[in-house]
C-alpha cells in the first residue's frame, strides 16, 4: 500500500486503506496520521472516518470515536458506519445505545441487505461472544469479505481463545 501511494499520492482510496492496514496491524496512531492524510483529500471521506473512529475507540478515546461517527450521515444506505458506532457504544459502555444499533440494524434487514457480519460486529462491542460468533457463522454462510479480516481486527480479540472461534478461523483456513 505504500509502494502504491508513491505511484498515486492523491488517491483516496488508497490513503484510506493504508490507515486500515495500520489499524489491523494495531499501529492506531499511525492510523489515526493516516486518515488525517485522507482527509487532507476529502473531509467527508467515509472510509476514513468510519475506520478512525475504531482507531479512536482502540486507544480508548471514546468520546472522540462516538463524535467521530455521530457526524456521519448514517441515513446514506450504508450499514457499516452504523455498525461501527454501535460496536463503539459498546466499547464504551453504552449498552442501551449498542442495543438500539442492533435493533434498528434488525429492522433494517426487513428492507434492505444487512449484512450478519455488521450485526456481529456490535455484539463484539457488547462482549457478548455467544452473539457475536452466531451472527459470525452467518456471515461465513453468506461468504461475507471482510471475514477475511477476522484473524486481524482487534475488536475480535476477545474470542481468539474461544474454540468456536478458532473452528470458524480453520474452516476459513485462518488458523496459526
Amino acid at each position: 500500500m505504500k509502494w502504491a501511494l508513491v505511484l498515486d499520492p492523491l488517491s483516496l482510496l488508497i490513503h484510506a486503506r493504508l490507515g486500515i492496514l495500520l489499524y489491523l496491524s494495531r499501529d492506531y496512531d499511525a492510523a489515526i496520521k493516516q486518515y488525517e492524510k485522507a482527509f487532507e483529500l476529502d473531509p467527508n471521506c467515509l472510509i476514513a472516518r468510519n475506520w478512525l473512529a475504531l482507531s479512536y475507540a482502540q486507544k480508548g478515546m471514546h468520546k472522540e470515536a462516538i463524535a467521530e461517527l455521530q457526524t456521519v450521515d448514517l441515513a446514506g444506505g450504508y450499514t457499516w458506519p452504523l455498525a461501527s458506532l454501535g460496536c463503539i457504544y459498546g466499547i464504551c459502555g453504552h449498552k442501551e445505545e449498542a442495543e438500539r444499533v442492533i435493533h434498528k440494524l434488525k429492522k433494517a434487514s426487513a428492507r434492505t441487505y444487512v449484512c450478519a457480519y455488521d450485526i456481529a460486529f456490535v455484539y463484539s462491542g457488547l462482549g457478548d461472544k455467544d452473539q457475536v460468533l452466531e451472527w459470525l457463522e452467518k456471515a461465513y454462510t453468506e461468504r461475507f469479505m471482510l471475514l477475511v479480516w477476522l484473524n486481524a481486527d482487534p475488536v475480535f480479540d476477545p474470542l481468539r481463545p474461544d474454540p468456536r472461534f478458532q473452528d470458524l478461523l480453520r474452516r476459513m483456513g485462518l488458523s496459526q
